[in-house]
Order: C-alpha cells, then sequence, then structure tokens
C-alpha cells in the first residue's frame, strides 16, 4: 500500500494499518487514540489510508467488470467485521475533529459521519445486484443502490445486512423516518451483527429531531465504548442545560 506521507516511518505507518483493520488492542489501542488526538498530522495520514482502501475497492471492481476474472468467495461475517472497523476508525478522526456541541444541531453534525460500506469484491458471485448496489452507495447515488437492494430475492444476502444498508442510504438522502424505521428493525433482533451500529445512528436520528432524552436512554447500554460515552456526556450537558 502507498505511503501518501515520504516521511513516515514504517513503524507509524503499519500502526495506521493496524488500527484501519482491528488488530490493534488494549493499552496500543488507546495510546494510539490518544497519539492522533495530539497530532494532527496523523489524523490526517489515518484519514488517507482509509480513502485509499476505499479507491482501492473501487477500482477492483471497475477492473473486474472489463473482464478481469478473479474467483474471490463473499464471506459477509468476514467483510461485515472490516467494515464495523473502518466506520470506528472513521469515527474516532471525526470525535477529533468534532465542533462546539453545544445544541442538538451542532451534536447531530459533530458525531454524524456517512457508513462507509462494505468492501466491494472482486467478484460478485451469486450476489451481482448487492455488489452494484454497494458501488452506488460509495459513489453517492443511494437512489440506485436503493433500487438495486431492493430487488434482491429473500436469501441472497442476510435481511439484517439488507435492511442495514438500506437504512443508511434513506439516511443519507436525508429520509430519517424511513432511515429510523428499518434501524428499529435491527435493534429488534438483539444476535444482529449492526446491533450496535443501528442504535447509533438511530440515537443521532433522534438527536437530530431533539428527542434527547430518548437518544440517550438508548445509548446507555453501550457507554463501555468511549465514543458513545462521550456522546452520552454531551446530551447529559445538554440535557440539564435544556438546550434545544
Amino acid at each position: 500500500m502507498k505511503k501518501y506521507n515520504p516521511d513516515l516511518s514504517q513503524e507509524t505507518f503499519e500502526k495506521i494499518e493496524r488500527y484501519l483493520f482491528q488488530s490493534m488492542h488494549g493499552e496500543e489501542l488507546k495510546s494510539f487514540e490518544k497519539e492522533m488526538e495530539q497530532s494532527k498530522p496523523l489524523q490526517e495520514e489515518v484519514k488517507l489510508q482509509s480513502q485509499l482502501i476505499a479507491m482501492l475497492e473501487l477500482q477492483a471492481f471497475s477492473e473486474e467488470k472489463k473482464g478481469q476474472k478473479h474467483r474471490i468467495g463473499i464471506d459477509f461475517s468476514r467483510i461485515i467485521g472490516i467494515a464495523a472497523v473502518g466506520v470506528l476508525g472513521i469515527a474516532v478522526v471525526i470525535w477529533i475533529f468534532s465542533r462546539q456541541t453545544n445544541s442538538a444541531d451542532s451534536l447531530f453534525e459533530a458525531y454524524f459521519y456517512p457508513d462507509p460500506g462494505l468492501p466491494v469484491t472482486m467478484d460478485a458471485g451469486d450476489t451481482p445486484e448487492f455488489e452494484e448496489g454497494m458501488v452506488s452507495y460509495k459513489e453517492e447515488n443511494y437512489a440506485r443502490a436503493i433500487q438495486l437492494w431492493q430487488s434482491l430475492e429473500v436469501g441472497q444476502v442476510s435481511s439484517d445486512t439488507i435492511t442495514y444498508y438500506l437504512a443508511m442510504a434513506q439516511l443519507n438522502q436525508g429520509n430519517l423516518e424511513g432511515a429510523a424505521t428499518l434501524l428499529e428493525q435491527i435493534l429488534s433482533d438483539p444476535e444482529s451483527e449492526f446491533h450496535q451500529k443501528a442504535a447509533w445512528y438511530l440515537a443521532l436520528i433522534w438527536i437530530k429531531n431533539k428527542e434527547l432524552e430518548q437518544a440517550r436512554k438508548l445509548l446507555q447500554d453501550y457507554r463501555e465504548d468511549s465514543r458513545i460515552d462521550e456522546l452520552c456526556q454531551k446530551l447529559d450537558s445538554l440535557i440539564k442545560t435544556g438546550q434545544p
């Protein structure tokens, strides 16, 4: 993988890779996040590497469409795990750059970020509509993504995967009500891979709608996540001051 900063040390580069692919844990993770808070160049490098990964995924998918045939099976459980890491990494970076959060609107703007979507594989296998929809999603053509995903037959892709990304496409289009309905469906299944992510985005929708108590109550069970705990603390402050 190409490094954007020619002066970046190999050690730092490898740390960024471990961070983005969730192989960094415990004290090393805490230390790296603290280092990012204090270093704008490191923040920028993490963002650039994340963008490069997405660009390579799209390029690989494009080459496949032009005739390059490499059979790679789709392991959705692994893909979902990688996607969750990507979201967490982006969330931490955006949290670092967060603005003043003295109102519900500014709190939403500081913590909202679009889910980057799942990696696009070289070969869509039995789910070409899903993969093509994910390309459209990454290109911010959410209407096309929704159209493709809604055309999938039951069982082609797990129901919570489709429900979650349909919700994300709706949310990115500004359809808060439609997204909330879909996210509530995911929350009804505590075993879903997307349960915590659904809670996060649903809480942000409620914050946008000025339903702060409801948002805080929803997030209480996830406060071991430092990002969620930070948001809950800011919700507490807004509720106490009575800010709209």
